[in-house]
């Protein structure tokens, strides 16, 4: 049975606390950094459903622009974030503290949304039309999923590493 747009959204931030909760479990370490990369990698698909799907479809809304615009620069600095994180090795020393500061970005974002976004989503938009918007969101998360996890093409990983490691930045010179 699919979800409305609000619950799968609500059902998203669930799913990223809780593996915050296991990355602050992990004690960091090599384990403690798989799960800071699972954690971006949820909240860039995230990110791109709402992007993509649900703010488009709730802008219209009376009184909601100002808070999509609001959302679009959170999302903005949560990518930023997690730009860095993805880019740091794993013994980073400062890969905690950036871990915390992103946890605290996210969950005041997830508050917003929860506490003031939905209930007026809620109130405005026929249960249909949510359930029909949720449907798409799962089709566009699906999709999403699917290209993240597409093996990369011959020499696009190499690339990758060299990027992120920057003792093969340095031998590139």
């Amino acid at each position: 049975m699919s979800m409305d747009a609000l619950n799968l959204l609500k059902h998203d931030h669930q799913a990223v606390e809780k593996l915050f909760q296991s990355w602050e479990r992990s004690g960091g370490g090599e384990a403690g950094y798989q799960f800071c990369k699972e954690i971006c990698s949820e909240l860039s698909v995230h990110s791109e459903i709402e992007e993509q799907c649900f703010y488009p479809g709730v802008r219209a809304m009376a009184g909601l622009e100002d808070m999509v615009e609001h959302s679009f620069e959170e999302h903005a600095q949560v990518k930023n974030m997690c730009g860095e994180i993805e880019a740091m090795p794993s013994g980073d020393p400062r890969l905690k503290e950036r871990m915390e500061n992103l946890k605290q970005a996210v969950m005041h974002h997830v508050h917003e949304e929860e506490r003031q976004m939905f209930p007026k989503v809620r109130e405005t938009c026929d249960q249909q039309w949510l359930l029909g918007l949720g449907q798409a969101m799962e089709q566009q998360k699906t999709q999403i999923q699917a290209r993240m996890n597409a093996p990369a093409a011959p020499g696009e990983q190499r690339v990758r590493e060299d990027v992120r490691d920057p003792s093969r930045r340095e031998s590139l010179r």
